[in-house]
């Protein structure tokens, strides 16, 4: 397929095609910090909007875990962050309910 782009033409090949497809679909789908959030009860701490400050962010997650049913909502929160940007943190075993320690 050939599309007029700027004066130029610019030749696309249906794989091409398939990718710009792909990527306009899942540009809906939210990769920020702030998704994890959005189902939740739980406000997000300023320290989550920080882009080297995830052990930050975790941190004043674990203080704001008051009761079981924050605990859950936090952990779910850590670990979709966990998911969206990668890596393990220190504070999987300070969360209390969180890695065996129960209330």
């Amino acid at each position: 397929m050939k599309i007029r782009k700027n004066g130029k033409v610019i030749t696309l090949s249906e794989s091409d095609l398939r990718r710009i497809v792909k990527r306009v679909i899942n540009e809906g789908s939210d990769d920020s910090v702030e998704a994890c959030f959005k189902n939740s009860n739980i406000k997000m701490p300023i320290e989550c909007n920080l882009a080297d400050g995830q052990s930050e962010c975790f941190k004043k997650l674990s203080e704001m875990a008051t009761s079981p049913e924050t605990v859950i909502e936090i952990a779910k929160i850590i670990t979709c962050i966990k998911n969206k940007m990668g890596g393990s943190y220190p504070m999987d075993e300070k969360l209390p309910g969180y890695g065996g320690d129960m209330f």
